[in-house]
């Protein structure tokens, strides 16, 4: 894609953004959770752990996913047609 731009585009922001962009989406797409997961310290993983625990456990505010589900089901309950 970079190849059939102006090389002229390619330089400032616009070029940082696009490498950016293009990188960004190379590691997603070559991205291997189990490697992902070797690559992590034990501490590292535990610290994830913790702070997943303590996202999940100790919601008292409802969340956006909360708000979704709720729509999502209320959706589900309208007749079609």
């Amino acid at each position: 894609m970079v190849e059939l731009l102006d090389p002229s585009l390619l330089h400032g922001e616009g070029g940082y953004d696009l490498a950016s962009a293009y990188g960004a989406l190379f590691l997603i797409q070559n991205f291997q959770e189990d490697q992902a997961a070797q690559l992590l310290s034990s501490k590292a993983r535990d610290t994830l752990r913790q702070w997943h625990k303590r996202k999940t456990t100790n919601r008292t505010i409802p969340s956006v996913d909360d708000f979704q589900v709720e729509l999502r089901a209320e959706e589900k309950k309208k007749p079609r047609g």
